[in-house]
């Protein structure tokens, strides 16, 4: 049987130390609570060609670790939500327990082992 005030806790912790990663990087979507969105990366006129170029490339770096974060943070909230349907541990595909030491390694996982593969064509 699972400790399930353990997992939460891990969980939430999980979800505090994501937003503070997110935070400097972006910010919650006024229209969609659930979205995040990257911050533009400087607040005056880029003087040249290259610093445009420099600001975009840079800007493409904090969308892909943006997008990351948010995709960990999406399953994180997740596994919380499944803790209180009572749902939490169990193979979203064959309904098994999830082995535990794999709970260790990822506390957000929704499948068992034998389900990996699929697990990345599940909605969120």
């Amino acid at each position: 049987m699972l400790d399930l005030n353990y997992w939460q806790e891990v969980l939430l912790k999980e979800k505090g130390e994501i937003e503070a990663q997110l935070t400097p990087l972006a910010r919650v979507n006024p229209e969609n609570k659930g979205d995040w969105e990257v911050k533009p990366t400087g607040d005056t006129e880029p003087a040249s060609r290259d610093d445009v170029a420099d600001e975009l490339e840079e800007m493409d770096e904090r969308v892909e670790i943006e997008s990351e974060l948010e995709k960990r943070l999406r399953d994180v909230n997740l596994a919380l939500e499944r803790i209180k349907t009572g749902k939490f541990g169990l193979c979203e595909v064959s309904g098994e327990m999830i082995e535990e030491e794999r709970l260790k390694v990822n506390p957000a996982a929704r499948t068992c082992k034998a389900h990996v593969p699929e697990e990345k064509n599940l909605p969120h």
